[in-house]
């Protein structure tokens, strides 16, 4: 049995053992504890490693210091660093940091950074913090509107009602730039409590007005069906971006009842306007309305998107306008264009413009293509005009031959009869051989 004065002696041992270990250990946890806050209290890329080092090292009660820098530093990627800290600990920053929106709070005001204004409200919308409404409501009335749109979206996120004070005072103030910021908002926060303010600022008399509280007024709930108050401005407004963004708006909301406004817009004066119904008509099928605006359409570029949206529609529309391009747009690709549109949609409206383009275009490949469109078509009337382009000895090898193939798909009796008389007259030996070889 071992004796007090002997276990005493053991355990001083044991103590004499163990103490560099225990000193060690306490040493290495002092120098991590003073590495980081070392680095706080630097500058530049240090300081940002040490407020990351918080979150990796598990150490939340440094978070403090970080929030501190989020108000002092005056570099924006310190702040970027502590929202994205802040971002890392997710739902666990309340029991790190419980007045963490405090910080945010502080942080929501003109003249920072407004990407690092987003970000901060995305943190206070992703958790639903309804502590921040204030400071969301200073920034709906931000001079940047991504800003303010963030903040009305952030506002939205929460499901908060205390947005609708927010907006509807901003309704009725005298300034036009207040009632647009907003119909911003109801953009994003749609509610039929609002939609009675949006309704009046349709009326308003300043014209920017009218043209947000269109799309807000069209996103509040059952807008759809009062959409007539939107569709009346149409005739009502003389200004052509107005008419243009009822335009959009009935699209965008597929307002199917409206459709025939949309074709009526078709023939708007304003370019602006009938790009946007020609954009309609895309979604509504107006394929007619759209060939007939071709046949007098005088906006190249308008042109060339309302062919394009005959070929989305895989409709020729009746094929007026794509045969009035083809005889006489100066654009040579839109020729060229509007001959495959009518090949691809056989269209018999256009076998006048495709006799008289393959006969006297200029451009070879139009020729071809003509005389190739003829040949899918199919029409007996088009056994002339073949046989003359083939007969044509200033004519293209490329151009007959295509004219040939069409003629060979043509539903004539006897072709054989008539081509090989073709061939005995003409000059061109080497088309009268490619001839002859079709009837050995």
């Amino acid at each position: 049995m071992i004796g007090r004065p002997a276990l005493m002696r053991h355990l001083l041992f044991l103590f004499i053992l163990l103490a560099p270990c225990i000193l060690s250990n306490g040493t290495f946890a002092l120098e991590a504890d003073d590495k980081v806050v070392s680095l706080l209290e630097k500058s530049g890329q240090d300081r940002r490693v040490g407020i990351w080092y918080i979150f990796q090292e598990k150490r939340p009660e440094l978070l403090k210091r970080a929030a501190e820098i989020l108000l002092t530093s005056e570099d924006i990627l310190d702040q970027k660093a502590v929202l994205e800290v802040f971002d890392a600990y997710s739902t666990d920053l309340e029991s790190a940091l419980p007045e963490w929106y405090v910080y945010i709070d502080r942080y929501l005001k003109f003249g920072r950074d407004e990407d690092m204004l987003i970000m901060a409200m995305d943190l206070g919308a992703k958790w639903k913090e309804s502590r921040l409404m204030e400071a969301l409501t200073r920034m709906a009335a931000h001079p940047m509107r991504k800003v303010r749109t963030r903040a009305f979206r952030a506002m939205a996120a929460m499901r908060n009602d205390q947005i609708i004070p927010v907006i509807l005072k901003l309704t009725q103030s005298g300034r036009a730039i207040d009632r647009m910021y907003a119909l911003e908002g109801m953009r994003e926060y749609g509610d039929s409590r609002l939609a009675p303010f949006a309704e009046r600022l349709l009326q308003d008399p300043n014209r920017s007005v009218k043209m947000y509280a269109i799309p807000g007024y069209a996103m509040q709930p059952g807008s759809e069906g009062n959409s007539y108050l939107i569709a009346k401005m149409y005739n009502q407004e003389a200004d052509e971006e107005l008419r243009e963004r009822v335009i959009q708006i009935i699209v965008a909301r597929r307002w199917g009842q409206h459709a025939g406004l949309v074709s009526q817009a078709c023939s708007d004066p304003s370019p602006l306007v009938r790009m946007a119904a020609f954009q309609g008509a895309r979604v509504f099928g107006l394929s007619q309305s759209v060939s007939r605006q071709l046949e007098n359409e005088s906006v190249p570029e308008l042109r060339r998107f309302g062919l394009d949206t005959l070929f989305y529609l895989g409709n020729s529309g009746g094929g007026t306008g794509i045969t009035h391009i083809l005889a006489s747009d100066e654009d040579s690709n839109l020729r060229l264009r509007a001959a495959v549109a009518l090949n691809l949609f056989r269209e018999r409206t256009g076998l006048g413009s495709l006799h008289y383009s393959m006969r006297l275009d200029p451009q070879e490949n139009i020729r071809m293509e003509c005389a190739d469109a003829l040949g899918e078509i199919g029409d007996l009337s088009s056994a002339a005009p073949l046989l003359q382009s083939m007969a044509d000895d200033g004519e293209s090898y490329a151009v007959k031959s295509a004219a040939l193939l069409s003629y060979l798909r043509l539903p004539i009796a006897d072709k054989r009869s008539g081509l090989l008389s073709l061939a005995d007259r003409i000059r061109d030996q080497r088309f009268a051989r490619q001839i002859r070889l079709r009837f050995r």
